[in-house]
């Protein structure tokens, strides 16, 4: 409400949940547009065939393409989206604050397989992460990209075996032992004989509930017990493990349209909306300075990729995929573009127009 002209549009109310914008009558230029436009964070399908409604969303699961297939008045698509989902580690606590647990608890979850439980043969190719600050559909992303429908989840990880960021139980075990760590029928004590917990913060999202519950599984199998805390935000969940309420946390991290955004949770002056880490050296803030200060994003993407790789090396952050987003929309509305995030989805609303009655014979 502080910047009540959004061009074409105006905010007459806003709350936490629900924006109504109206026509700017004060706007000169085309007027071929909706007279009132309510944006809701509300998920649910619209309940009457005539209403107008687009959406945008992150949750893609079976059953709810499925009932999008029964609705003949919707049409919708599955691409890509500007978040990763992570698991991301708390610098200051007794376990996380040493590498080896960080690197034991991150290689000890078999990401694919996490894919493969969450996703299965939704017609789009998330695939195991390879970044922290590049989401799998922008273009300098140095994993596998997916940003079309495609068959089933792919069965092979990208090819991270030479870095030592694979996933690797037989590893994680072992780095482990080599820290005096030892197995008993409790779990896993260290030197000091204090037991292996983590405490977990889970971001709000059905997923982030279904990618805790899979990982807890994967660390009971190896003597890891887990105790989950749920968060109000990803934001809240992020800001937990980075002052040490929680050891780890689980969320969805925007990316947006350049590296910068994200890396200022690790470096650079940190904006109201940048997700805490709580981790700030100076290796990290040098090529933070250095990328900024490249015009071409391209040549400055060798620089971006180089702190993404310390980031990841020192286990920070274990990202695990980019969730596929869906988009919805009336099939009446014409021009709606594919959208990279929820800001640039929304971004098009004055461009969106209703499609002519068919001419009847």
């Amino acid at each position: 409400m502080t910047r009540p002209s959004l061009g074409p549009y105006r905010v007459t109310s806003a709350t936490k949940n629900r924006i109504v914008l109206a026509m700017n009558a004060n706007w000169p230029l085309d007027t071929n547009r909706f007279g009132r436009v309510v944006i809701t964070d509300s998920q649910s399908l619209p309940k009457e065939s005539t209403a107008i409604y687009a959406n945008y969303s992150l949750a893609v699961s079976r059953a709810q393409i499925q009932l999008i297939s029964t609705l003949p008045t919707l049409l919708s698509h599955i691409l890509s989206s500007s978040n990763v989902e992570e698991l991301t580690f708390a610098p200051s606590r007794p376990f996380t604050q040493r590498v080896v647990v960080r690197q034991a608890l991150s290689r000890s979850i078999d990401r694919q397989v996490l894919l493969d439980k969450l996703f299965g043969a939704v017609t789009f190719f998330p695939t195991v992460a390879a970044s922290v600050i590049y989401s799998q559909g922008q273009s300098q992303y140095p994993g596998t990209i997916g940003t079309g429908p495609g068959g089933p989840t792919p069965t092979t990880a990208p090819n991270s075996s030479t870095n030592g960021l694979n996933d690797c139980l037989t590893c994680a075990l072992k780095a482990l032992e080599a820290s005096s760590f030892r197995r008993t029928a409790e779990g896993w004590l260290s030197s000091a004989d204090q037991l292996l917990t983590i405490r977990l913060g889970v971001g709000p999202s059905a997923l982030d509930h279904s990618v805790a519950k899979l990982i807890k599984s994967d660390w009971k199998k190896i003597g890891v017990s887990t105790v989950t805390i749920d968060e109000s935000s990803d934001e809240v969940a992020a800001r937990a493990a980075a002052t040490n309420v929680v050891d780890a946390a689980i969320f969805s991290r925007p990316t947006l349209t350049t590296p910068s955004f994200a890396a200022r949770s690790w470096a650079g002056p940190a904006y109201p909306n940048t997700f805490l880490s709580g981790v700030r050296t100076a290796a990290l803030t040098k090529l933070f300075d250095q990328a900024t200060a490249i015009f071409n994003p391209v040549t400055a993407s060798a620089t971006w990729l180089r702190l993404d790789q310390i980031i990841m090396r020192n286990y920070w952050v274990r990202p695990l995929f980019t969730p596929p987003s869906l988009v919805v929309w009336s099939s009446s509305l014409v021009t709606i573009q594919n959208s990279f995030s929820v800001a640039g989805f929304v971004d098009q609303v004055p461009t969106w127009s209703i499609s002519a009655p068919l001419a009847s014979s």
